[in-house]
């Protein structure tokens, strides 16, 4: 996908979304956040018009099992927002995904330690899993990603920052 700057002058509200959160919205809003290793995974059912984004900190496959109950780790985060869509009126079998993230922005780990490739590989399996075709998709490489997106139109805006830990 390419960078495109989100324009300003939306007159929807805006929800920021940090590392553990998600939201599905079946008005319009525009939802944002910012990814480096993480991974967001950016949810539609185009005949609802209804979108959902969350940001997955970890995948959790190697984490003892309690860890596993909170949305900042990927198997937990990608069924509370498919459930939260499904909440809103959205049909699972109509979902499409567009993800993003899972950058390797810290210079002193190896990239096959960074979570980032782990990440990206988690959210795409479970969406390979559940049939949920992924249509877009801007991850990998070593930059930081702002994001916008337009839940009832499912446009993404992604900007890229160089940010290094």
């Amino acid at each position: 996908m390419s960078s495109r700057i989100f324009p300003v002058d939306s007159n929807r509200p805006l929800l920021r979304i940090v590392a553990g959160e998600f939201a599905a919205s079946d008005e319009p809003v525009v939802l944002q956040t910012l990814l480096g290793s993480c991974v967001a995974a950016c949810l539609f059912d185009p005949v609802a018009k209804i979108g959902g984004m969350n940001h997955i900190l970890l995948p959790g496959d190697d984490c003892p099992a309690i860890t596993h109950s909170h949305p900042r780790y990927g198997m937990y985060a990608m069924e509370l927002l498919v459930a939260r869509m499904e909440e809103l009126g959205a049909i699972r079998n109509r979902l499409q995904a567009k993800i993003f993230g899972g950058a390797h922005v810290i210079s002193s780990v190896a990239l096959e330690f960074g979570p980032g490739p782990r990440n990206i590989s988690h959210v795409r399996d479970y969406l390979m899993r559940h049939s949920i075709p992924v249509i877009g998709y801007d991850t990998g490489g070593a930059m930081t990603r702002i994001l916008h997106f337009v839940s009832d139109t499912f446009e993404i805006y992604v900007r890229k920052v160089q940010l290094t830990f």
